[in-house]
Parts: structure tokens; C-alpha cells; sequence
């Protein structure tokens, strides 16, 4: 079907150019007909000023043969017959000359009346031909049209081959380990049999079930005795997860001293950065590259690419759950993929304009963007459709959403700081006043009270939710704000705020009082770039950067 859709487009090119041939040879004899139907003017005019002088003549001789023969009948003998006879014949050539001239007009008239009628019907033909052509540039336009969908189809389906193909290489070398592992157990099993099967030594005979099981357990780090805790703290999961106290808040919230890790994009302009909620076991990463990476956060190691975006990324985040990622785009979309199979989910398309900002909904089951179209829109996380579309006066740079997930708080080039409420799409509150340059980051508070927002006027404002002022305004000599999309963030427990700078410093504030609590640099072989955004892990001891020089910067 797809070459049967490229033969006809290739079919409309030829009918489209053959039309255009003839509208081309129509012209040309248009124009050989205009150039002699402008001589035959020229003829006639020329042939209209002869008949006037041969007129004049005709008269002149007529008045000269008049006084003549007044002479000869009042007897005078001046003029001799044989001069009237020659005036005679003067006259009478003159009266022919006129006769032919009046003819060969009438002909010229003749043939220019023939001509304009071949003239009005060419131009007729002309003007049938432009329709014509007209309807063959449509019917074009909507081959380029569908052909520019199928490409996009196709762009899709390589990137969804692509990462099937990455899928099979990792399931193949899945499979080699677990015959690996097969192996040794086998080897195992085998020596168990024989140890059971000796004398010497019956304290070391084993069950097949036995070597399984303290294989697979291996890695248990102690018997139940030793895992005993301080009541006072508890740990989910094994060291991934977050440490809590008895009246349930974080425990583990460091401010960092220095960058312990880079890790080097490829080629191009990192854009953004996010932590996973699930304690930040991964974080993504999107830039000028157009690929969404996946990292795990221990190792280093990038542990997937999510394909599919034909422009730049500008904003990535996970779900809740921690199930999907999100990523908008400057191509116009925001595009969702499972982390589990890597492919992707929902391809949201609704925008007019670049989408600088999505976000998930606390519970998982919204996402919203915000784009240049000036609009911010809403749509089902599960069916990919748009549930609403708010008008905003402004290009919407960054958004995010409450804890109950009814608020949407968004940041505009015109320097407004709006609120809406999302379910209905009222507008709740405007700040029109807290920056004198356009917003370029929004952050909301673990607590749900406060919401810290960047701006390209070089300072950062932490505004109460509840009474719409400002708490706390932060700033430093040399912290500059490099990015119309440069992210600050808040630190878990909302203690502390973070943001970078142009030069490649990182900033942190305390939150509660607005002092500059810590200046960093990167120090080493590689040049400081502008800071394009900041996230701190949900652990609370890690903060990830990304910069303009496609490096990612671990502090802690």
C-alpha cells in the first residue's frame, strides 16, 4: 500500500508537470499572437496616416483641378490640355492609391477582429487550465500531506523496531545467563548427589530443594536475628527506599558539598532532568538529541532509550508509580512510554504550538502540558485523549499540580504567575507582579503550602498558596538565569531550595529563612556550562543537573 501511495503521488508529479508544459506552449503562442497582433496595429496605423496624406493630396488636386478648368472656361489660355490630361491621371492614381490603402485597412481590421476573438477564446482556455491546475496543486498538497503522516507513521514504527530489537538482544542475553546459571546448578546438584552418596562427610548432604533455595537467597544480607532495627527508624526495601522517623517525616535530606559523579550524553544540549518517585532508583534525562534516557541512579549506567520524538525534549518526569514517562516536545507533542517494555504508550497531539512542559497527576491518571500555543491542556493518562484545553493570555513555560491534584499552578512569558482550577478551567487566581521577567520553572512543596518559581530576572520566589504573598525572595551576586526553561526545585521535606546558574555553579537556599546556604562548582577537566535544570532525589541526599554541554552532574 505504501508504494501503491508513493506510484500515485509519482503519478500526480507527471500529470501536474505535463498540465504545466501546456499551460507553458499556450503561453508562448499567446505571446507570438500578441507580438503580431500588436505589428498589425502598428500596420494600421501607419497605413490610417498614409490614407490621410493621400486624402490631403486627393483635395489639394481636386482644388488644383477646380482653378484649372476655372481657367480654361473663362478662356484662358495658360494651361494646355495636355497638362489636364497628366492632373487627370495624378488624380486618378491618387484615387486609386486611396481605394487600395482603404482595402488593405478594411483586411487589417478584418484580421485584428479574428485575432482578438482567437485571442478572448485562448484566454478562456487559459483560465480553464488554471482551474485545472489549481485542483492538481490541492490534489497534491494532500498527497504531501498523507505522505508526511505515513512518514511520521514510519519514524514511529523504526523507533518502536528499534527498541523491540534492544529488547531481544537483552532477552537473548537474558536467556544465556539463566543457561548459565542452569548449568552451575546443575554442577551442583551433581556434586550434592555425590556428597550425599559418601560416608566421610553426611553433614553436607543436600537436597536438590536446598541448593535452589540457598542459591536463590543467596544474597540475603542476615539472618532474621541480625536484621533487628531501632524501632525508632525503618527502612523500605533494602536501601532504596527512604528512611523514615516516628512521626513519619524524611530523615535523610543532605545538603550537597560536591559533584561526585558526570555521566556524558552522546552528542547534543541536555535540557531536563527528573528523578523517579519510587525513591529515585532512576532518573531521566531529554535534550536536543530528541531521545528520552533512562539511568539508573547507584551505577551510572543508562539503562534504556525511549525513542520517538522529532524535535527536541523539553520537559521529562515519570508517573507516580513510576510505571510510565513523559516527555514534551518542540515538535508539538507529548509523547508517553512504558518503563517496562519501553515502547511507547500515548502519542498526545492537540498543541499548535512547542510543549515546554507535562506532568503527571498525583494519583497517576492525568497528564498535563503546557505549551507556546498558549494553552495548557488536560488529558486521560490511560486513553490518551484531551479531557479540556484552558486558554492562557501567555506562552505557558513550566506547570505543576497540587497534592490533591485540583490546582494547576503555571509560570508565562508575560511574567504572570496563574492559577486554575483543572476540573472546571476557571481561573482562580493571577499574580501579575512577583517577577519582572518571564517565569521560567514552577515547583510545588511536599506539603502542599508553598510554590517556589524561578525567573529569568535572576531570582527565585517561594509564594503561600493559601494567601497568595510572598514568603521569601532568594538570590545571589552571581547566580544568573541563563535558560527561558531553566528548572530550580525544592529539596524533600521542601527545607531547602536549589537552582543553577549560567557559569555552572549550583545554588542552595535555605527555605525557611532565605539564606545562601552553599555555593558549588564542578571541578575538573571539564568546562562549566549553563545549568538548565536541577531535581533532588526523594532520598534526599543526591541532586542531579543537567547543562547545555550534555553533561549530567550527581551532588551530594
Amino acid at each position: 500500500e505504501k508504494l501503491k501511495g508513493v506510484s500515485m503521488a509519482g503519478d500526480y508529479h507527471t500529470h501536474v508537470l505535463k498540465q504545466l508544459k501546456e499551460r507553458n506552449s499556450i503561453t508562448n503562442s499567446l505571446k507570438d499572437l500578441i507580438g503580431r497582433y500588436n505589428s498589425l496595429l502598428s500596420s494600421e496605423r501607419t497605413l490610417y496616416h498614409q490614407k490621410l496624406s493621400l486624402e490631403a493630396q486627393c483635395v489639394a488636386l481636386q482644388h488644383r483641378n477646380r482653378e484649372l478648368e476655372s481657367k480654361v472656361g473663362s478662356g484662358g489660355g495658360e494651361v494646355s490640355s495636355e497638362e489636364l490630361r497628366k492632373k487627370q491621371e495624378e488624380l486618378n492614381l491618387v484615387y486609386k492609391s486611396q481605394a487600395e490603402a482603404t482595402n488593405r485597412a478594411l483586411e487589417l481590421s478584418n484580421k485584428i477582429k479574428e485575432m482578438e476573438d482567437q485571442f478572448q477564446g485562448n484566454l478562456r482556455e487559459v483560465e480553464s487550465l488554471k482551474k485545472v491546475i489549481d485542483e492538481q496543486k490541492e490534489c497534491v498538497q494532500r498527497m504531501h500531506q498523507s505522505q508526511e503522516e505515513k512518514d511520521i507513521t514510519i519514524n514511529v514504527l523504526k523507533a518502536e523496531l528499534l527498541q523491540l530489537q534492544v529488547e531481544l538482544v537483552k532477552s537473548e542475553e537474558k536467556v544465556r545467563e539463566m543457561a548459565k546459571d542452569k548449568k552451575a546448578l546443575q554442577k551442583k546438584v551433581v556434586t550434592a548427589e555425590k556428597n550425599q552418596q559418601s560416608p566421610e562427610q553426611p553433614q553436607k548432604s543436600l537436597s536438590f530443594s536446598s541448593i535452589l533455595s540457598s542459591n536463590i537467597f543467596s544474597s540475603s544480607p542476615a539472618p532474621p536475628q541480625q536484621q533487628q532495627q531501632n524501632p525508632a527508624t525503618l527502612k523500605k526495601g533494602s536501601g532504596s527506599g527512604t528512611m523514615i522517623d516516628l512521626d513519619g517525616g524524611r530523615t535523610g535530606v543532605v545538603v550537597p558539598t560536591q559533584c561526585k559523579r558526570i555521566l556524558r550524553v552522546e552528542k547534543g544540549e541536555l535540557n531536563c532532568v527528573a528523578f523517579s518517585h519510587d525513591g529515585g532508583g532512576l532518573f531521566v534525562t531529554g535534550g536536543m538529541d530528541k531521545i528520552v534516557r533512562v539511568w539508573d541512579t547507584a551505577t551510572g549506567r543508562m539503562k534504556n532509550n525511549l525513542y520517538g520524538a522529532e524535535r527536541a525534549i523539553m520537559c521529562v518526569g515519570f508517573s507516580w508509580n513510576s510505571d510510565f514517562a513523559v516527555a514534551a516536545s518542540n515538535d508539538n507533542a507529548v509523547r508517553v512510554w512504558s518503563l517496562d517494555t519501553g515502547r511507547i504508550q500515548h502519542d498526545l497531539r492537540g498543541h499548535s504550538g512547542k510543549v515546554y512542559t507535562a506532568k503527571f497527576s498525583p494519583d497517576s491518571t492525568k497528564i498535563v502540558t503546557g505549551s507556546h500555543d498558549r494553552s495548557i491542556r488536560t488529558w486521560d493518562a490511560e486513553r490518551g485523549y484531551c479531557n479540556r484545553s484552558i486558554l492562557c493570555s501567555s506562552s505557558c513555560n513550566d506547570l505543576e499540580l497540587t497534592r490533591d491534584g485540583n490546582l494547576c499552578v503555571s509560570g508565562h512569558l508575560d511574567y504572570h504567575l496563574r492559577f486554575c482550577d483543572i476540573k472546571s478551567g476557571d481561573a482562580v487566581q493571577d499574580l501579575a507582579t512577583i517577577h519582572t521577567a518571564q517565569i521560567t520553572s514552577v515547583s510545588i512543596s511536599d506539603d502542599g503550602l508553598s510554590v517556589l518559581t524561578n525567573s529569568r530576572d535572576n531570582t527565585l520566589k517561594m509564594i503561600d498558596l493559601r494567601t497568595y504573598k510572598v514568603l521569601h525572595s532568594f538570590s545571589a551576586p552571581h547566580y544568573t538565569v541563563g535558560a527561558n526553561w531553566s528548572r530550580a526545585c525544592y529539596s524533600p521535606e521542601s527545607r531547602y531550595v536549589c537552582a543553577g546558574s549560567t557559569d555552572g555553579e549550583l545554588f542552595v537556599w535555605d527555605a525557611h529563612t532565605g539564606k545562601l546556604e552553599s555555593t558549588l562548582s564542578r571541578k575538573g577537566e571539564e568546562e562549566p556550562t549553563l545549568i538548565s535544570c536541577c531535581t533532588w532525589s526523594p532520598l534526599g541526599t543526591t541532586v542531579a543537573t543537567s547543562d547545555r554541554g550534555g553533561l549530567i552532574s550527581l551532588w551530594s
